[in-house]
């Protein structure tokens, strides 16, 4: 894992197509931002990803004998394939976002 003190960069996406083993609904966005954050990794860029993972994770569609579209649940353990940090970290930002006005 990257140095916490060396990290400049968050990225947060709602889906990040990372691996396989994280069923998170990635579309073409989502396969975009694990791409990113692979080339990132490659480059020894220091960053830090955030996104939104459920423990019921996604659903496969799937059309039945009669033409129907079915869903099933793709369940999975996220304690197997993730590893636990330390709660508390913090994002600052030193620019305001488009439309807000400075604080200062």
């Amino acid at each position: 894992m990257t140095d916490p003190d060396k990290i400049r960069i968050a990225y947060f996406s709602m889906e990040i197509a990372v691996h396989a083993a994280f069923p998170t609904c990635a579309g073409g966005l989502g396969i975009l931002a694990g791409d990113t954050l692979r080339s990132a990794a490659d480059l020894g860029i220091p960053m830090a990803a955030v996104t939104l993972l459920h423990r019921k994770g996604c659903f496969c569609q799937r059309l039945d004998a009669q033409g129907r579209q079915r869903d099933e649940a793709q369940e999975w353990e996220p304690a197997r394939v993730l590893e636990p940090v330390e709660p508390g970290s913090t994002v600052l930002r030193n620019k305001p976002f488009a439309g807000e006005r400075s604080a200062a």
